[in-house]
C-alpha cells in the first residue's frame, strides 16, 4: 500500500489527462475542457493497468531473489535463437540493476538523514531554497553510485568477466514442466491485464 501511495499523483496525471482531453460522446462539457465517456473509461483501464504492473512487480520483487529473477531472465532469454549470445549480458544487467537499486535507496535515505541532523529542512521555505537542499542530497547519491559502479566494474575484471564469452554458474540451471506451466500462466495474466 505504501508503494502505491507513493505513484498516487502519476495515476491522478494518468486520471486527469485521459478524462478531460480525450475525444468521444461528451457526457459534460465545461467550455474550457469537456468530459468524455471515453476518457472515463480510458482513465480506469489505464489506472487499473499501472496499479496492476506496480502490484505485479511488488509480489515479483518480495517473493524470488534478485539472483534468481537475473537467472531465469537469461534462462528464458536464451531460449530464443537470436537471445543466446546476449542472455548472459543481459542476465548480468538485470542482476547489476536489481543490486543497485536497493543500494541508491538505501544512500538516498542515510544522506536525507545526515542532512536533516544538519539542520537541512526540505519541506520549509521558498522554492529555490528546498531546490538548493535537494542538491545537497541529489549530489552525493550521484557521486557515491558512480563510485559503487566503478567498484563493480572493478570487481568484474578482476574476477575475469568478460562480456560475450560463455559463462559457467555454480548453481546448475535446471528447465522443468512446472516452469513451462507457471511461464504460461504469467504471460497470460501480464497479457490479460494489457488487455483489461
Amino acid at each position: 500500500m505504501r508503494t502505491l501511495r507513493g505513484i498516487r499523483f502519476l495515476i491522478l496525471l494518468i486520471v486527469v489527462f485521459q478524462i478531460f482531453f480525450s475525444h468521444g460522446k461528451v457526457l459534460l462539457d465545461l467550455k474550457v475542457l469537456r468530459i468524455t465517456e471515453e476518457g472515463l473509461i480510458n482513465a480506469v483501464v489505464l489506472s487499473a493497468r499501472m496499479i496492476l504492473a506496480v502490484l505485479f512487480s511488488i509480489v515479483l520483487s518480495l517473493t524470488t531473489s534478485p539472483l534468481e529473477i537475473s537467472f531465469s531472465l537469461e534462462e528464458i532469454i536464451g531460449k530464443f535463437p537470436a537471445g543466446k549470445k546476449r542472455s548472459s549480458e543481459l542476465g548480468m544487467a538485470l542482476s547489476l540493476t536489481l543490486t543497485f537499486i536497493p543500494l541508491i535507496s538505501l544512500q538516498t535515505n542515510r544522506i536525507i538523514m545526515a542532512q536533516k541532523a544538519r539542520g537541512v529542512e526540505f519541506d520549509k521555505g521558498s522554492f529555490p531554497s528546498r531546490v538548493k537542499n535537494l542538491l545537497s542530497v541529489v549530489i552525493p547519491v550521484i557521486t557515491t553510485s558512480l563510485k559503487k559502479a566503478q567498484d563493480t566494474a572493478a570487481a568484474l575484471q578482476i574476477r575475469g568477466y568478460k562480456p560475450g564469452h560463455k559463462l559457467t554458474s555454480l548453481r546448475e540451471k535446471s528447465w522443468s514442466s512446472n516452469d513451462s506451466i507457471l511461464l504460461v500462466v504469467t504471460v497470460f495474466s501480464v497479457l490479460s491485464a494489457i488487455i483489461l
